[in-house]
């Protein structure tokens, strides 16, 4: 039994692990993969002994933009029943970047919300979802949460953003704004988005989630 699978729903070997993965039927929690995507969703593989500190990004953009995404979608998933708990990974790893677990109080919510948002579309990309297992938080999100960590460019247990004014916080997730003393990290040189810029973009991904075939944005 593949134990990242089974603590985080994702495993970086995907289907060629020689381990099992776990794959309920049904859940309180739905997966939607790389639904969150900003610059380092670009990157395909980071390999081991990845330097992270070479990506320049700026954190507070990055930060920013997840607002607007989880203002965004938040609502969306509410149509379908209470949730209890709704984190998004801001790990580097391609198999959980931008990864979005919501997780109902029951299981009817869950799977409605997974028979009417399975297959949408989302700001121009299809919606992929799955049930997963994880019901123990505090075994999926990493200790360090953050840029403390000393494996962060390759954790494979969760490292999740901050939701706006603490929603669905955890106790255990206060050291996410810890910050490793080795030198600065993610710098954007490339100069961040007007606000006009900000809310055009904003306002091209609402209400993507309503139509069943490729977004507006992509005719």
């Amino acid at each position: 039994m593949c134990t990242f699978f089974l603590k985080t729903g994702a495993c970086k070997y995907g289907p060629t692990c020689k381990r099992a993965h776990i794959v309920p039927l049904v859940s309180e929690t739905i997966l939607v993969d790389q639904m969150f995507r900003d610059q380092y969703s670009r990157i395909k593989n980071v390999a081991k002994g990845f330097d992270d500190s070479l990506i320049e990004i700026d954190e507070e953009e990055v930060q920013k933009k997840y607002d607007e995404f989880y203002e965004d979608v938040l609502p969306e998933f509410e149509k379908y029943g209470k949730i209890s708990q709704f984190k998004c990974c801001n790990n580097l790893v391609p198999h959980l970047r931008g990864n979005l677990y919501i997780q109902y109080v029951d299981v009817v919510s869950a799977i409605r919300a997974y028979i009417e948002m399975d297959n949408r579309f989302y700001a121009g990309y299809q919606i992929r979802i799955h049930f997963s297992l994880i019901k123990d938080w505090k075994q999926a999100i990493c200790a360090y949460n953050g840029q403390a960590c000393p494996k962060y460019s390759e954790c494979n247990f969760l490292h999740v953003f901050r939701n706006p004014n603490g929603a669905y916080s955890l106790p255990f997730e206060g050291r996410s704004r810890e910050k490793r003393t080795d030198g600065p990290r993610h710098h954007h040189q490339g100069g961040g988005q007007s606000g006009e810029h900000s809310r055009r973009d904003r306002d091209r991904s609402r209400s993507c989630l309503l139509y069943t075939s490729p977004s507006p944005r992509d005719s």
